[in-house]
């Protein structure tokens, strides 16, 4: 199963590849063109980087239970104590922590 969370479905790559081809061609000059009777090439690379980045998801800060409060976890200090809003107002700033 895929992960719901967006930042999971994305990741960075960077490749740094370097080549020389060389090419070989053999043939005779006409008043129409070039004709080629032979030709050999071949090409010749080296990955000198490569290296993959996926986002890691964020903690989880809150959860909803089966009451319906929102139970809000906030990390460092005294905050890492979890902290209830208890009223569910509908108007903005009317929640009591």
């Amino acid at each position: 199963m895929s992960s719901l969370n967006p930042i999971d479905w994305f990741e960075a790559r960077l490749i740094i590849t370097i080549f020389i081809e060389i090419t070989i061609k053999v043939g005779f000059d006409t008043p129409f063109g070039f004709v080629e009777v032979w030709s050999l090439g071949e090409r010749f690379s080296e990955v000198l980087f490569d290296k993959k980045y996926t986002p890691t998801p964020f903690d989880v800060i809150g959860e909803v239970d089966k009451a319906g409060s929102l139970g809000v976890t906030l990390a460092g200090g005294d905050l890492d104590k979890p902290i209830a809003c208890e009223s569910r107002e509908i108007t903005e700033g009317g929640e009591t922590m």
